[in-house]
Formats: C-alpha cells, structure tokens, sequence
C-alpha cells in the first residue's frame, strides 16, 4: 500500500521524492514498533522491517507500472 500511495502522489508514474519516502518509511516504522511482526516494541528491529516493507511495497509498484502500464 505504501508503494502504491507514493506511486500516485505526483509526478505521476515516477519514484517519489526523497522526504516523501521517508516520511513513509517513518509511518511504517511505527507501525512496525506498534503491531509489526517482528519490530514489536523494539525501535531497532522496527526501523529494519520498516525500510524493507517499504523497499519491497516500492519495488512491488514498479513492477506493476511497467509491467501493466
């Protein structure tokens, strides 16, 4: 959903801006602090789960755009 949101956010079809993706980042960090799966209630391990569902949900998108345009 995070690559899905930054995707739209203009200009359109393009990666977003660095403080757009860390502002996401940091909304998924603290959703991985407050009920992730293995980032429960530890900063370190949230910040970690967070880069990489953001990497993941960013590069899911991509693929996405490209392969269906």
């Amino acid at each position: 959903m995070a690559g899905v949101g930054l995707f739209v956010i203009p200009p359109f079809g393009q990666m977003p801006s660095v403080y757009q993706a860390v502002f996401a980042w940091l909304l998924l960090a603290f959703w991985s602090y407050s009920d992730g799966w293995f980032g429960k209630f530890n900063a370190a391990l949230a910040l970690l789960e967070g880069a990489v569902l953001l990497r993941f949900s960013m590069e899911l998108v991509y693929f996405s755009v490209e392969a269906f345009g």
